[in-house]
């Protein structure tokens, strides 16, 4: 419990405070095509360890995965309307550009609320574009 405690303390010193994971989302919100070298840059800028910066950026990653309605439910096999199914891909595109993540929000939408969601969701949007 102390060498933890410690080492957030580092890391809040380190960063002046600041929040370490909103930082790196920012980061990766502002910069889209991003690898190895500008990790370790933004690390080292930060006075933090490289890899253990690396095991934030994994814990943010893992985290928006492993959460959600969806989270241990395999919906691979109870799609009813394939094609109500793709255009909700097709949806969720609009947040990301890898379509595992975009299933991803699909199933977790679904989860909770069922695929009256979607066909929902559609209808509205077609009474927008009038």
């Amino acid at each position: 419990m102390f060498t933890e405690l410690k080492r957030i303390a580092k890391l809040l010193v380190a960063t002046d405070g600041k929040d370490i994971n909103g930082m790196i989302i920012d980061f990766f919100m502002k910069n889209e095509k991003v690898d190895d070298n500008d990790i370790h840059a933004l690390a080292e800028k930060l006075g933090l360890d490289p890899h253990e910066f690396e095991g934030r950026i994994y814990g943010i990653l893992s985290g928006f995965l492993h959460q959600g309605k969806s989270k241990g439910k395999n919906f691979s096999t109870d799609i009813p309307d394939k094609a109500l199914y793709d255009k909700a891909v097709e949806i969720e595109m609009e947040h990301t550009i890898i379509p595992a993540l975009a299933k991803k929000i699909v199933m977790d939408h679904v989860a909770e609320s069922g695929w009256g969601y979607y066909t929902a969701l559609i209808d509205m949007e077609k009474k927008l574009k009038g």
